[in-house]
């Protein structure tokens, strides 16, 4: 394809397919997978984390020195490191980082609060607005609001896949 710039010349633009980890269906899982990692941490959690990352990105546990892949190896270190920070650590980093501590939550995981300084905001309505166009319902055992972090991750993930299926079937996403 060729095209004129604003000078008059002519020049010739390729247009190649984004890389693999920039398609819609790799973006959505990766939001998916950040999604996970925001909630209050449960063993079974930490571990299914632990599991999808070695299994979907494999790649960084390549040695770039012989080309091998060492996940038993990488496996191990892990293990080690769990026995060394358990599951009380995750839990107590995510109060502390998220719930609460002495000097109060350092990372607050809700849009309100940045954009407005407090919980329950403009940013909740709109994001709450956002999921009812498109059917969506909040999940009430989380009993957070609806600017959380964790849904709207998730909410990004949906949007991903829809635009996934969109260029799956041919057609070009909004």
């Amino acid at each position: 394809m060729s095209e004129t710039s604003s000078c008059g010349n002519q020049r010739t633009t390729n247009h190649q397919a984004p890389p693999a980890l920039l398609m819609p269906g790799k973006r959505a899982e990766i939001y998916q997978d950040l999604a996970r990692l925001y909630q209050a941490p449960s063993w079974e959690q930490v571990q299914s984390a632990l599991d999808q990352v070695l299994l979907k990105y494999p790649k960084f546990l390549l040695d770039s020195k012989d080309g091998h892949f060492h996940v038993a190896k990488e496996l191990d270190r892990q293990e080690k490191e769990s026995y060394r920070f358990g599951l009380e650590s995750f839990q107590e980093e995510y109060v502390r980082l998220f719930v609460n501590s002495r000097e109060g939550v350092l990372a607050p995981p809700y849009a309100s609060f940045y954009t407005e300084g407090s919980l329950f905001g403009e940013a909740a309505r709109e994001a709450l607005a956002f999921y009812e166009q498109f059917l969506l319902t909040l999940d009430n055992s989380r009993n957070e609001p609806p600017d959380h972090i964790v849904y709207e991750l998730e909410f990004l993930s949906f949007l991903c896949s829809m635009e996934q299926e969109a260029l799956d079937q041919g057609q070009q996403p909004e």
